[in-house]
């Protein structure tokens, strides 16, 4: 899977960027586009952001590509589980608590379909 790609929008001038699957505008601030990725919360945001010297008022485009690959380097060194890994974790300890048939996994089991 790709982690890092700048790809042309929709016939529009402008780049966009994508990290772990989603485009990020760039018009937007980048603790309001983090957010987006599935398993980043907005204390590990600004935990990023000051790790990396990134203005909370920063937007994706003041960025450069070098300073984006190094968030995402920073992102794997933190241990962070995101996006598919971390819904791959959470189906593996939903299906262990369905195999050793506690309550609480056959809830959660039941309300995911």
């Amino acid at each position: 899977m790709k982690l890092f790609n700048l790809s042309q929008a929709n016939k529009s001038s402008s780049l966009m960027v994508q990290i772990f699957g989603k485009f990020l505008q760039k018009k937007n601030y980048v603790t309001r586009n983090l957010i987006i990725i599935y398993g980043i919360n907005k204390y590990q945001i600004h935990l990023l952001c000051s790790k990396l010297n990134i203005g909370l008022d920063c937007r994706i485009n003041d960025l450069s590509q070098k300073y984006v690959v190094v968030l995402l380097k920073q992102i794997e060194i933190s241990y962070l589980d995101v996006e598919i890994n971390l819904k791959q974790n959470k189906q593996l300890a939903i299906k262990r608590l369905v195999e050793i048939k506690s309550n609480r996994g056959m809830l959660l089991y039941s309300n995911t379909f």
